[in-house]
């Protein structure tokens, strides 16, 4: 829990779910927990931070197997 509540007061974070969010919708037709759980999203966040990938090749690129 606590790590969650650490995300809740980064704009990264915050940014990161929008463009996560709107990619499930774009490429899918649905929202990312349609797919996926709150627990998924931490790890992906996680894995984004230790990527130099920037944000919206990232997520482009986790979302691609749901679509």
């Amino acid at each position: 829990m606590t790590m969650l509540m650490q995300h809740t007061v980064d704009a990264t974070w915050t940014l990161f779910l929008h463009i996560l969010s709107a990619e499930f919708t774009i490429k899918t037709g649905f929202g990312m927990y349609a797919y996926i759980t709150p627990v998924d999203v931490d790890k992906a966040y996680r894995d984004y931070q230790d990527s130099n990938t920037p944000m919206q090749l990232f997520v482009r690129e986790y979302v691609r197997p749901y679509a």
